[in-house]
């Protein structure tokens, strides 16, 4: 079986943001090369929060969710916000890189933002 390997992905000098902060072995979703010595430093630093990681930060330091609000208004997101619960409660303890605490956790994540929208928090 042969696997897919991300266009930026060259083991001797260049791999890619993504696959090192989701901890990749196929990389097929890359986007951001990264040189090797700054690989090194990327992996001691790689934020272990699974509830809510540092890849849903952008570059500026925005967090992925207030983009969407940007994007798709309050709305829509907290449409986003009720969906992600559901499916993280549905899939709890069903993914095999997840644990169901994890997955409880993360739609517990959800509701608690939800929440905040509703009453204006956020």
């Amino acid at each position: 079986m042969s696997r897919e390997i991300c266009r930026n992905y060259d083991e001797s000098d260049v791999t890619c943001e993504s696959c090192i902060l989701n901890k990749v072995q196929n990389h097929n979703s890359c986007y951001k090369p990264v040189k090797k010595e700054q690989k090194t430093a990327m992996q001691n630093n790689v934020n272990t929060d699974k509830i809510n990681p540092s890849h849903y930060k952008s570059e500026s330091g925005r967090e992925c969710i207030d983009e969407l609000r940007l994007m798709f208004g309050d709305e829509q997101v907290k449409a986003f916000c009720r969906c992600n619960a559901y499916k993280y409660r549905f899939r709890a303890g069903r993914k095999q890189s997840e644990s169901a605490e994890t997955d409880l956790a993360k739609a517990e994540w959800y509701l608690n933002y939800l929440e905040k929208l509703e009453k204006g928090e956020v």
